[in-house]
């Protein structure tokens, strides 16, 4: 097996073995909350504390990966951080115990596919070439893992979180430290003589923030989604068993987007894609107010799977075209984080409350609104590149003259 090959095998596994894992613990999270006897409004103060660790650490993380050129060790002590916490929240099951170990759980776990797809991007051009098909991969674990986990949930509670959990972060593990580190790839000597910058750098970038706010408004109703599914299925006599069934759908029909976004991108400017994508993920949420059947909500994942992966693969491919190369991990850390971190945050503190004090339509209304104002900076965006490209051409044309 070639040196290419092997890389890509690899980057083939750990995305299988992150998502696999997230399966184990982060879906039933909420269910496990549940039958511990935990307020809706307790659980979403404990996600959203949670978030905030991990929003601000991501920023940390991909510092401390550009200053050491480097992305092998600093995943490999998040894998370890996040076991650990995780056997030590079974010990526990006083609230603000709970809320603590969570917390230090979230200092590692969220920056884990950042780094993972940072480390893609970056290695080569041919396993950047590949990030969308070994995206899908992690999608096609997602999936199977959902589909038949839920059962083991229902019948061992916390025993098949916690284990299902460690087998697959062992194997994450064991991947990472036999994989090729970044600051390895002979062809990558720009990095080394580019100065290194500061972190503040990128949000004086016009176009990088209009991006971030972008990302967080249309992730809002898929991060509620995905932390309140229990209450989605719960509201129209579901189980957990159907709520894992429907991640496991959504998964699979993020696959085909995934594997043909190579030549999506060669026909469609990533701008545009936005949008496209942004529709699809209003769609989801806006659909949500008229399920009136468990059956129905694996329709809903027919608009996850139609929009989600196509703002991903745009993101991991847009914000290097945006960001200085001494801060490319930095700039995908803090794109993470606004893409799963501050949403998150907003959805989790906002959804607790309304579904607690008003309804979960309450919450659909809101959330609908809030993914429609995505749609102003992606617009501007797509706007700013057309002009753009104008002008190089209008140039293009005079100099031939």
């Amino acid at each position: 097996m070639n040196k290419h090959s092997k890389s890509i095998m690899f980057f083939a596994l750990m995305q299988g073995f992150y998502w696999a894992a997230c399966v184990t613990f982060n879906v039933f999270l909420v269910f496990y909350l549940e039958t511990l006897h935990i307020p809706s409004s307790q659980i979403g103060l404990l996600l959203t504390a949670g978030m905030v660790v991990g929003v601000t650490s991501q920023y940390f993380w991909g510092y401390l990966c550009d200053y050491l050129n480097g992305i092998k060790k600093v995943i490999s002590l998040c894998i370890i951080g996040t076991v650990m916490a995780v056997w030590s929240l079974s010990t526990v099951q006083n609230y603000h115990a709970i809320l603590i170990i969570y917390i230090i759980f979230m200092l590692f776990q969220p920056v884990i596919p950042s780094l993972i797809d940072t480390w893609i991007i970056q290695l080569s051009k041919s396993s950047r070439k590949n990030y969308s098909k070994l995206r899908g991969i992690g999608s096609l674990t997602f999936a199977v893992m959902s589909s038949f986990f839920g059962v083991l949930v229902e019948k061992y509670f916390y025993n098949a979180m916690a284990i299902g959990f460690t087998v697959f972060n062992v194997l994450l593990f064991i991947t990472v430290i036999l994989s090729e580190d970044i600051a390895k790839d002979p062809k990558d000597t720009n990095r080394e003589k580019e100065p290194k910058q500061r972190p503040a750098v990128l949000f004086t970038n016009i176009k990088f923030t209009a991006f971030l706010l972008g990302v967080t408004l249309i992730l809002i109703p898929n991060s509620f989604i995905t932390s309140y599914m229990f209450y989605i299925a719960e509201s129209v006599n579901g189980s957990a068993r159907e709520m894992g069934l429907t991640f496991g759908l959504a998964a699979i029909l993020e696959i085909p987007l995934f594997l043909m976004f190579e030549r999506i991108i060669k026909r469609i400017s990533l701008e545009k894609l936005l949008i496209i994508g942004s529709v699809f993920l209003i769609g989801r949420i806006f659909q949500l107010m008229f399920i009136t059947t468990p059956s129905e909500m694996y329709v809903n994942a027919l608009f996850h799977g139609a929009g989600f992966p196509l703002l991903i693969s745009c993101l991991r491919n847009y914000v290097p075209t945006i960001v200085p190369k001494s801060l490319t991990v930095t700039g995908q850390a803090v794109a993470g984080a606004f893409a799963a971190g501050v949403p998150y945050i907003i959805a989790t503190s906002l959804g607790g409350s309304i579904i607690q004090n008003y309804s979960l339509t309450s919450c659909y209304i809101i959330f609908s609104l809030l993914g429609c104002l995505a749609l102003i900076p992606f617009v501007y965006l797509s706007l700013t590149s057309a002009k753009s490209e104008s002008t190089i051409t209008s140039l293009k044309d005079q100099s031939i003259s």
